[in-house]
């Protein structure tokens, strides 16, 4: 089925925060599925869904016995976008802290040489 992204349908919408940070303790793997399930045997990338369901169940769809039948992938999508996101903003942070350090390494790297020049000065002075 098709999963609806407006906000009609919605409530209690709020950002997602910490909640994507699961994600991080997801691990992908490579893997193959069975025959029966696959007969080209074709090399897959994915997610076991009880791994997934130890960090987060809400990231797991069951089947009929209630055993975890797959990964909501769609919801791993929107957490990592969080993720990126706030790694991006935090990139962007230090990018401008270490502007202002340049700025002020370049301000001591010209008092410094003020100071070298008025030592040289006195120096001969004497």
């Amino acid at each position: 089925g098709v999963a609806t992204s407006s906000a009609r349908f919605k409530e209690a919408i709020k950002p997602m925060d910490k909640a994507s940070e699961a994600i991080l303790a997801l691990t992908p793997v490579t893997f193959r599925y069975k025959e029966q399930v696959d007969p080209d045997h074709a090399p897959q990338f994915g997610l076991v869904a009880e791994e997934v369901e130890k960090v987060n169940p809400e990231l797991v769809i069951h089947d009929e016995q209630g055993k975890p039948f797959t990964v909501r992938y769609e919801a791993v999508n929107a957490m990592l976008l969080n993720e990126f996101l706030k790694e991006h903003r935090r990139v962007e942070e230090q990018e401008q802290n270490l502007q202002n350090q340049d700025k002020k390494i370049a301000e001591q790297q010209k008092a410094n040489r003020s100071f070298d020049g008025w030592f040289t000065k006195a120096k001969r002075a004497n």
